[in-house]
C-alpha cells in the first residue's frame, strides 16, 4: 500500500506523544526573536496556492493531482492536525505565528505502486503563509524540530533551500504488489523564504528514489515564491499532465 499524505510519519510522527514539545516551542520562540525580519527575502501575499508545484511542472512524466488530498488550510482546519498535540495548543500556535493561509496537495504517478517500482514517485505539499517572516521562521523551527525528534527521520546533508532549510530521509513501508519487499524511501525538504514555510515531501522505491529529486521540487516552489518562475494567480489545479 502506497501511503499517501506520508507527513505522518515525518512531520507529525511525534505529534501525538511529544514529549519533547516544551523544548520545540523554546526554540521556535527563540530563532523568531533572534531573526532580523528586515534582513529576509521580500514578504509575498496570498494566495500562497500560486507557488505549489503543478502537474504541469513535472514534464513529460505523467501525474494525477490526487483532488481528494486537496485542501484550503486556515488555522481552523489546521489546528486540528496531528502536527499540533492538540486542537487548542494548533490554535495557539498559528495565532502566535501569524498564520494567514496554506495548501496542502499531492500528485501522484498513473500506474501506483508499479509505477513507483518502474522509478515514479509521489510528491506530497504543504505550502503556508504567514503575516511575518519572524513568524514563518518561528514555524519552520517548530516543524523541524518534530521531525528530528521523531525517532525514524535521518537528517541531511546538503545545500540550502530558501533562507534556510531542514532534509531528512525516512524509510517507509514495504510497496505492495507482485510480491515486492522493496520498501517506501521518503525524502522531505521544510524550507523558508521570507513569509513562507514549505514542506515538500517525495515517496519512492529505494534505493531507486534519492534526495535530488525533493530538492529540485523544492527549488520550483522557492524560485515561484522568489518571482523567478511562473506562478499564476487564481492557480489551476489540473488532474493530470497533458499526453505527450
Amino acid at each position: 500500500m502506497v501511503v499517501l499524505g506520508a507527513l505522518g510519519l515525518t512531520i507529525l510522527a511525534a505529534g501525538c506523544n511529544d514529549e519533547n514539545g516544551a523544548d520545540t516551542v523554546a526554540a521556535a520562540a527563540s530563532t523568531a526573536a533572534q531573526l532580523d525580519a528586515g534582513a529576509s527575502s521580500a514578504l509575498v501575499a496570498a494566495p500562497v496556492s500560486q507557488f505549489s508545484i503543478l502537474v504541469q511542472d513535472l514534464g513529460i512524466q505523467n501525474f494525477l493531482t490526487d483532488i481528494n488530498r486537496t485542501w484550503d488550510l486556515t488555522r481552523e482546519n489546521y489546528s486540528k492536525t496531528r502536527a499540533f498535540e492538540s486542537e487548542s495548543a494548533g490554535r495557539e500556535h498559528l495565532a502566535s505565528w501569524g498564520y494567514v493561509e496554506g495548501f496542502e496537495t499531492a500528485l501522484v504517478p498513473e500506474g501506483g505502486v508499479q509505477a513507483l517500482l518502474n522509478g515514479g514517485y509521489i510528491v506530497h505539499q504543504e505550502i503556508h503563509l504567514f503575516d511575518s517572516a519572524r513568524g514563518a521562521a518561528a514555524a519552520f523551527e517548530y516543524f523541524q524540530a518534530k521531525v528530528r525528534g521523531n525517532g525514524v527521520s535521518e537528517p541531511l546533508n546538503v545545500p540550502v533551500v530558501g533562507d534556510e532549510s531542514f532534509v531528512s530521509r525516512t524509510l517507509g513501508q514495504v510497496l505492495g504488489g507482485g510480491g515486492s519487499q522493496v520498501r517506501q524511501e521518503l525524502h522531505q525538504v521544510i524550507f523558508r523564504r521570507a513569509n513562507v514555510v514549505a514542506v515538500i515531501l517525495t515517496i519512492g522505491a529505494e534505493p531507486i528514489i534519492d534526495v535530488d529529486t525533493v530538492l529540485e521540487l523544492s527549488a520550483m516552489v522557492d524560485e515561484k515564491i522568489r518571482g523567478d518562475r511562473p506562478h499564476p494567480s487564481p492557480t489551476p489545479i489540473p488532474g493530470r499532465t497533458d499526453a505527450k
